[in-house]
């Protein structure tokens, strides 16, 4: 693999807390209801927990290993 198309542990971790914060500004200030009948909300929050869900699966083994809490 490419040097320049290799990232790491750190880079996956910054994805991982942007998406976190992503989802927070989403759903600040909406109400249980207005998430579960809004399509786009609910959309833009699947589109984040998919980022999460990548960027863990590309997690080194050794930070899994070191933490496996995540």
């Amino acid at each position: 693999m490419p040097a320049s198309s290799f990232r790491a542990d750190p880079s996956f971790l910054q994805d991982i807390q942007s998406a976190c914060s992503n989802i927070e500004s989403i759903v600040a200030g909406t109400s249980r209801e207005l998430f579960l009948t809004n399509d786009v909300l609910a959309a833009a929050v699947l589109h984040h927990f998919t980022v999460i869900g990548e960027a863990v699966n590309r997690l080194s083994s050794n930070l899994k290993q070191r933490h496996p809490e995540v």
